[in-house]
């Protein structure tokens, strides 16, 4: 998915949280993007408590692109007060 060809439309946030509500548990996101866009991604999926983890592509001389792989958890922490 390339969010920088839809971010004049939507915001990735939601984009994100109605993956979350689809997504199975302990399901996979693989998402390939530009840097800001992946560690916004990123930063947005821990919030969500999902497991990411950033890698390179094949196109390591230009670094336009970096690929994400986030697995949403089968149950997610809660924390009451």
């Amino acid at each position: 998915m390339y969010f920088c060809f839809y971010s004049y439309r939507c915001e990735m946030k939601f984009v994100l949280l109605e993956m979350d509500r689809i997504l199975r548990p302990e399901g996979y996101v693989i998402i390939r993007d530009a840097p800001n866009y992946v560690s916004d991604a990123r930063m947005l999926g821990k919030a969500m408590q999902w497991k990411c983890t950033k890698y390179s592509t094949e196109k390591q001389e230009d670094d336009k692109e970096q690929l994400l792989l986030c697995q949403k958890p089968f149950t997610k922490d809660v924390i009451f007060q």
